[in-house]
C-alpha cells in the first residue's frame, strides 16, 4: 500500500533534477562575424569618396558634377589600382589603407578598372 506514494515522489524528483540540469548549462553565444560592411561613399563640398574592397569598387558606378575631386580609398587587405580605361588617370599601386584623388573637369562617362584585378570594373559619369 505504501508503494503508490514513493513512485509519485520519485517521478517528482526526476522532473526536478532534469529541470535543474537544463538551467545550469552555460549560456551559448552566437559566433561573431569577422566581415564588416563596406564603407559607404561620401559626398562633401567639391568632393566624393568611394572605396575598393574585397575585389570590388563600392559603388561600381556613380555620378558627380564637373569639377569634383573623387577620392578612392583602398579598404581591403590587397593592393589595387584605380585606372581609367582611356588612360585619363592612374592611381598607381594603392596599398591597403592608401588613397588617391582625381578631379574630373570635363563631362562624360569614364570607365575604370583595377589593372591588378581586371575583374574589378566600374564607371563614373560626370555631368
Amino acid at each position: 500500500m505504501a508503494a503508490g506514494p514513493p513512485t509519485t515522489k520519485a517521478a517528482a524528483s526526476v522532473s526536478t533534477a532534469s529541470t535543474a540540469a537544463r538551467t545550469t548549462l552555460p549560456p551559448t553565444t552566437a559566433p561573431r562575424s569577422t566581415t564588416t560592411a563596406a564603407p559607404r561613399p561620401t559626398t562633401t563640398a567639391g568632393g566624393y569618396t568611394f572605396h575598393e574592397r574585397d575585389y570590388t569598387f563600392a559603388p561600381t558606378s556613380f555620378t558627380v558634377a564637373a569639377g569634383t575631386a573623387v577620392t578612392i580609398v583602398n579598404d581591403g587587405p590587397s593592393t589595387h589600382t584605380w585606372t581609367a580605361d582611356g588612360g585619363a588617370w592612374d592611381s598607381g599601386t594603392l596599398a591597403p589603407g592608401a588613397s588617391y584623388t582625381h578631379t574630373f573637369s570635363a563631362p562624360g562617362t569614364f570607365s575604370f578598372k583595377c589593372t591588378i584585378h581586371p575583374v574589378m570594373q566600374g564607371s563614373v559619369t560626370v555631368t
